[in-house]
């Protein structure tokens, strides 16, 4: 009898852990389900894998705001309204920042914080320094005000912040906006990478492994790593082009003279990766410093969506039968810890199209879930595009999407693990 009941609840168990694999839609039999109307234009995840959207859209109040899911129910970030749409949203050890446009049309956006319980336009960074191999813990207010759209908001894991967008310098070029503990400021302003760029749709950050020791620099200095940054922007049109060209610039360190700073430089030639139809981009690097650009792109007179940096040239990640192309410009990827690369959006993988995720593992393209796996779990919805995509640390992937006619806006998780939704 004992061994008949540990089989039976062998067997409940893996049918539980079968169940929990697989997409579904999150706030479904919840009491505080996400009922809102309009457009998602990001998504991120904190170090405990809430969730958290914001966009264009209206709840039932007829105001728009961040909202968060908590594992359980979701919930709006503040018990006052806002109608400025969100552009971007970072999370970190201080809270919660999303960049906003106000909502009057003059074309200014401001940065705002989360602190668990109210909104503020003072940041508080919360940031730490090591000295003599010992934490100093800081903490700076900032108020960040631009004239023009902020689209990326990314954290070093020191807590320095990053910010980019169509916002201009004297110079009329587009530029990478930094806070530390010193101050706000350019980020290099004497590389003048950015030329002729109109707008940077994308940042991010990773630490440069090869600068210290289990994290502390041998020589005890005060500047114990060293942060690589991308930035993927727009050149064009204008009196040079007729058309609109990716450039990607990183920042980082030339040989070891690190203690003196970094400085940008740009991957690639210029002018030769046409973006086509508008499209997003979005980019991220593994932990192998390997850089990865994903939009609706002409290259080498083909179309190709996404772009691997070898350290001389770009090229298409997969190609042949084992290529990944899109079906429309609205494109969005996120890598995963172990650097297996997402995209979601209108795809075709050789013959076969669909509105979902596809996964790189190193090798080939395949949908995540299966056939057409997120068009049947959300009975269709699914074709009104992918708006924005996350991945978690466990690999579970999170895809948000537009209301429609039929549905309002709605967030659906693909589970590779029995975590709560």
């Amino acid at each position: 009898m004992i061994k008949y009941c540990i089989a039976i609840a062998i067997l409940c168990f893996a049918s539980l852990c079968s169940m929990a694999q697989g997409w579904s839609e999150l706030g479904t039999g919840s009491t505080s389900p996400l009922i809102a109307r309009g457009q998602i234009s990001v998504i991120a995840l904190d170090s405990v894998s809430c969730v958290y959207i914001g966009g264009s859209f209206v709840d039932s109040s007829g105001f728009s705001d961040v909202v968060k899911w908590n594992h359980m129910h979701w919930k709006k970030l503040s018990p006052a309204n806002r109608d400025d749409s969100v552009l971007a949203i970072a999370t970190a050890e201080s809270g919660v920042f999303v960049a906003r446009n106000l909502a009057n049309g003059d074309g200014a956006c401001y940065v705002s914080q989360w602190d668990g319980s109210k909104w503020s336009g003072s940041l508080d960074l919360q940031r730490y320094r090591s000295y003599n191999n010992r934490y100093k813990y800081l903490r700076h207010n900032y108020s960040i005000n631009v004239d023009g759209s902020i689209y990326s908001i990314v954290f070093d894991d020191t807590g320095e912040l990053y910010i980019a967008g169509d916002f201009i310098n004297a110079s009329n070029n587009c530029y990478v906006y930094k806070c530390s503990e010193r101050n706000c400021s350019e980020l290099d302003s004497a590389t003048n990478v950015f030329l002729n760029c109109s707008r940077i749709c994308a940042l991010t950050v990773i630490r440069e492994t090869d600068m210290y020791t289990t994290g502390f620099i041998e020589n005890n200095s005060p500047n114990m790593r060293h942060y690589n940054v991308y930035a993927a922007g727009v050149i064009g049109p204008d009196s040079l082009h007729d058309e609109e060209y990716l450039v990607v610039n990183k920042y980082g360190i030339t040989g070891k003279n690190w203690t003196h700073g970094g400085h940008w430089s740009t991957m690639g030639a210029a002018n030769t990766i046409r973006i086509m139809d508008d499209s997003k981009i979005s980019i991220a690097v593994d932990s192998s410093n390997s850089v990865y650009v994903c939009g609706y792109f002409q290259y080498d007179s083909q179309h190709i969506n996404v772009l691997k940096w070898n350290g001389t040239n770009w090229s298409e990640l997969g190609n042949g039968s084992n290529a990944l192309k899109a079906v429309s410009a609205d494109l969005t990827m996120a890598l995963d810890e172990s650097g297996n690369v997402y995209v979601g959006g209108a795809l075709r993988i050789k013959d076969r199209s669909f509105t979902g995720v596809a996964k790189w593992n190193g090798k080939n393209w395949t949908e995540v879930g299966g056939d057409r796996s997120l068009f049947t779990a959300t009975n269709g919805n699914s074709d009104s595009g992918i708006k924005a995509m996350a991945v978690d640390g466990s690999g579970d992937v999170y895809v948000a999407f537009d209301s429609t006619l039929r549905k309002p806006v709605f967030v659906m998780k693909y589970s590779v693990t029995r975590n709560k939704k």
